[in-house]
């Protein structure tokens, strides 16, 4: 029987990605504190605009760091139908968070956990591929 290792390419691609995400989301939080706090645009808005901005910097660095890849209009395009399907579920997931009165910062965490290796999948097997 083969033994996990945790130095395969595939799980350094994993905490590669990991490590991509957790500086996406650390912008996404303050971004989204920014908008609510201080200029005080509605929730829900904050969210989309947030997670259109960070979908631009995840493009750009998973395709060159993460996966290696060069610019496609073919891969663009996988990448810009994930976004939108992402923002779409994303939206929906955390507009629920906040109907049930959970902090809009900590509803934010649960939507992007609860997506992210639903994320992953998807950006690995179809829109990198």
């Amino acid at each position: 029987m083969k033994k996990l290792s945790l130095t395969t390419p595939a799980m350094l691609q994993l905490y590669k990605y990991i490590t991509i995400s957790g500086l996406s989301y650390a912008w996404v939080l303050s971004a989204m504190y920014f908008f609510v706090q201080i200029a005080h645009f509605p929730k829900q808005v904050s969210f989309v605009t947030t997670y259109a901005l960070a979908y631009i910097f995840e493009y750009i660095v998973n395709l060159k760091y993460l996966y290696q890849k060069n610019h496609s209009i073919k891969t663009l395009v996988k990448f810009i139908l994930q976004i939108a399907f992402f923002i779409a579920i994303g939206s929906i997931i955390f507009k629920g968070y906040c109907a049930m009165e959970i902090h809009y910062l900590i509803s934010t965490l649960l939507t992007a956990g609860t997506l992210l290796p639903i994320r992953f999948i998807i950006q690995k097997f179809v829109v990198f591929r």
